[in-house]
């Protein structure tokens, strides 16, 4: 994992951080970045709906780097991942 991406792992693994907040849960806002003004692409669930990352971090959730912090975030917050990613 890169710098960044262990920095955001150990963020929202500290219980005093909240990184994810609600409306990154309830699908208005990036999952990894929490902007909402950005094209956005939806990458899994969480509660029932869409859990979506924008455009500039989906590399982040992608690929080898992206398992580890798409396993910090399912066990953190629940949210289950498409399997595209």
């Amino acid at each position: 994992m890169n710098g960044q991406l262990e920095l955001f792992a150990a963020s929202i693994a500290s219980a005093s951080a909240r990184v994810v907040g609600p409306a990154q849960l309830d699908g208005l806002a990036c999952l990894i970045c929490g902007r909402g003004d950005l094209p956005m692409v939806p990458v899994g669930f969480f509660d029932g709906g869409h859990v979506f990352v924008c455009e500039d971090s989906l590399p982040m959730v992608s690929g080898a780097d992206g398992a580890s912090l798409r396993t910090v975030i399912a066990e953190t917050c629940g949210v289950r991942w498409t399997e595209e990613l």
